[in-house]
């Protein structure tokens, strides 16, 4: 494992890596501490040239990272419903007091895909919404 910082030893690019996801209100301080709209930072051992990308300044601490894929998609042409999946790094919505604003990243953290079977026979419905268009 590649070691950073020349006066460290044994200390790997993860444990000094970090991401930290922020929304975008997230530039107005009270409401980044009054809605906690930042997500980590966490341990991170990507970086600019890996395929887990987190940008960062690889030569002058401190190594964080704010931005990178939006998105990890895999896909595994041979069995397009047994392999490979999906994921967010933050979660399904971006509205910071939604169950579903951070609830993808514990996952993401560990390298773990949601899958989405394109055989209706393997479909589950959870819940339904139905659009009904007003008549005027």
């Amino acid at each position: 494992m590649e070691r950073v910082l020349p006066q460290a030893t044994n200390v790997p690019w993860g444990s000094v890596h970090r991401t930290v996801q922020e929304h975008p209100l997230g530039a107005v301080p009270l409401l980044r501490r009054l809605l906690g709209l930042t997500i980590g930072p966490f341990p991170n051992g990507g970086g600019n040239y890996t395929v887990n990308v987190a940008s960062t300044d690889e030569d002058v601490a401190p190594f964080e990272s704010s931005w990178g894929p939006s998105l990890r998609h895999v896909v595994d042409f041979g069995h397009l419903d047994d392999a490979g999946g999906f994921i967010l790094p933050t979660g399904q919505s971006g509205h910071p007091l939604s169950p579903h604003y951070r609830d993808q990243t514990e996952r993401w953290l560990r390298g773990e895909l949601w899958t989405v079977p394109l055989d209706l026979g393997k479909v589950r419905v959870v819940n339904r919404l139905i659009l009904v268009p007003e008549v005027r």
